[in-house]
């Protein structure tokens, strides 16, 4: 019990120290989609916090590259949208064959960051 309170107080100090130094609209919509989702881990282990900010961190990076195409004019935002429906669809019948709900949480995760990517271009021209 003494180790969980720990970790649990490792975590805090964790996301204050990250809140203080970064606040791009990536890093927001990363770790607000992650929080928000069921990603979170239910037994917190250091690994599995390491993990849990290894993939806030690619979130944060997967939309500072979605949003870099868009204002390159690789793609759209709304062609961006429009795919994200589709993967999302595609998620859903997978899980529905497979049955695999963490593949799918991770899904809908990605969703939220691909759709709040196209939101932040839109947002910071």
């Amino acid at each position: 019990m003494e180790n969980f309170n720990r970790v649990k107080i490792g975590v805090f100090f964790m996301l204050l120290s990250q809140l203080a130094y970064s606040k791009s609209p990536c890093y927001d919509l990363a770790t607000t989609a992650f929080f928000n989702s069921s990603l979170w881990p239910a037994g917190s282990t250091p690994e599995s916090l390491k993990d849990a900010r290894d993939e806030m961190t690619d979130g944060e990076t997967l939309c500072k590259r979605l949003v870099q195409s868009i204002k390159t004019k690789k793609t759209t935002s709304d062609e961006m949208r429009v795919r994200s429906e589709d993967f999302l669809k595609k998620a859903k019948d997978n899980f529905e064959h497979d049955g695999d709900m963490d593949k799918y949480e991770l899904s809908k995760y990605h969703y939220e960051l691909i759709v709040g990517s196209a939101k932040i271009a839109d947002e910071y021209p």
